[in-house]
């Protein structure tokens, strides 16, 4: 997703090779570098008549715990390497500069699960966008085994938040948010060779994989137009990758699932599987609508209802002052 060659330093920690300044828009750029120009260049001519703001915030779930990929105190800088790796690798949870815990996850009343204590930086630019990208790319966990040298070893979420304010309506604010969702592999462990740690992430990766199936299967159930749909439950709290991406998947959202497969016969069974996996979840059937913060749209609803009710008031004094002149 990130369009990025990896290499090994001299600790063993494979780590993206990134030139910062050379961040413009090009054929060599991944997905996430496309996406956040466009983005960007699509939000130039709303500037001259609204207030735009972008937000960034960029997660990784690793073993099932939420990690965030922006905050320096949850990684620890390597001697004698300007590098950083994660402190959670290498420290206990005695250690001030660990957090074994990871971040929790909060539901609100707007059904949607937010994470706590989470950073958030906002942006104005493209190269700024990026750069929190890149330093966050570099904190993210590789790993390597037989299928795969430089193999994701947890599953990331890099968010752009975009506020509109109309200077003429300036309590009402637009919220909308794109999320960009790099999914690490499943494995099997009889081709990967893992074992120990490795094998721990493996079975943490396929299981929430596994969530994230079954909640795409019940959502394509439920778009399926059954009769009976009282029975189906969609699974989003069994996995905090669900949790997280319950808006996305099956909510106020357009959702694009890229499917990755090997250009080899010998798997034939998992790009069959994974097309599968993709081909239900564009049978999802979600119905955007625009995101108005909840107390200007109560504001509008009153306002409408202020204006409709002052022009009965106005029709029933007319139609008094009708036969008034009747009677008169």
């Amino acid at each position: 997703m990130d369009g990025y060659k990896y290499k090994k330093n001299d600790k063993g920690v494979f780590l993206p090779i990134i030139d910062d300044v050379n961040t413009q828009f090009g054929a060599t750029n991944g997905l996430v570098q496309r996406s956040v120009c466009r983005l960007v260049e699509e939000l130039q001519p709303l500037k001259k008549r609204k207030t735009v703001s972008m937000n960034i915030s960029f997660l990784q779930i690793y073993n099932e715990k939420i990690y965030d990929l922006l905050n320096p105190s949850m990684f620890k800088k390597i001697k004698g390497d300007q590098l950083i790796q994660p402190a959670f690798h290498h420290t206990n949870s005695q250690n001030g500069n660990a957090d074994p815990t990871g971040l929790k996850l909060k539901w609100n009343p707007f059904d949607v699960y937010t994470v706590e204590n989470l950073f958030n930086f906002t942006c104005t630019t493209s190269d700024e966008i990026l750069r929190l990208f890149h330093y966050g790319l570099r904190n993210k966990v590789i790993g390597s085994h037989k299928m795969n040298l430089t193999s994701s070893r947890s599953h990331t979420i890099f968010c752009v938040t975009v506020e509109q304010i109309d200077p003429l309506h300036p309590d009402n604010m637009v919220i909308s948010k794109l999320q960009l969702v790099d999914l690490a592999g499943s494995e099997r462990q009889e081709l990967t060779k893992v074992n120990g740690k490795t094998q721990k992430e493996s079975i943490e990766i396929n299981k929430s994989l596994f969530t994230l199936r079954q909640v795409i299967t019940a959502l394509n159930d439920l778009a399926g137009n059954k009769k009976d749909t009282s029975g189906i439950y969609v699974p989003y709290r069994d996995s905090k990758l669900t949790c997280l991406l319950r808006q996305s998947i099956g909510g106020n959202a357009f959702c694009c699932m890229i499917a990755c497969l090997h250009p080899s016969d010998l798997f034939f069974s998992e790009n069959y599987s994974t097309l599968q996996y993709a081909g239900m979840a564009g049978a999802i059937s979600n119905r955007p609508v625009k995101n108005d913060d909840p107390k200007t749209k109560q504001i509008e609803e009153l306002k409408g209802q202020v204006k409709m009710l002052t022009n009965e008031l106005m029709k029933a004094n007319q139609h008094i002052e009708f036969l008034s002149n009747l009677t008169g």
